[in-house]
């Protein structure tokens, strides 16, 4: 099965993430911060990968920049929840990560059939019901 990168600083989430895409059979390997995401990207060549935008050190956007760098055609999906007091962030946030490359988009906190939708769809499989 295809193997998916998810790159997030929660380690709750990335593990909700992982538990979530092996359950529907995908091999899934996490970075836990954008230099080392890109770091695993290049070293484990993912057929999509999964960016949290806000991160420490080095952001989301600038994660999928160096991803597209150096391998244009991995599809990639941005996603995004709203800090505190932070307004429309998350928006702003996923309407430039859409511009600077990310193929989906997707708020947090999400379902974990949204999250498996995001992924069918952006790796061009045929969308389906999930329990």
């Amino acid at each position: 099965m295809a193997q998916i990168l998810v790159i997030d600083d929660d380690r709750a989430v990335r593990g909700a993430m992982q538990l979530v895409l092996q359950a529907e059979g995908f091999d899934v390997v996490v970075a836990g911060d954008g230099a080392n995401g890109v770091v695993s990207a290049q070293a484990n060549a993912p057929d999509l990968v999964i960016v949290d935008l806000f991160m420490p050190g080095m952001t989301g956007i600038d994660t999928i920049r160096a991803i597209r760098e150096r391998i244009p055609s991995v599809p990639i999906i941005a996603i995004s929840g709203v800090l505190p007091g932070a307004g429309d962030s998350a928006t702003n946030s996923l309407s430039s990560a859409a511009l600077t490359g990310a193929d989906v988009t997707l708020h947090k906190p999400f379902r974990p059939n949204e999250l498996l939708q995001a992924v069918r769809q952006s790796m061009g499989m045929p969308l389906q019901a999930f329990g």
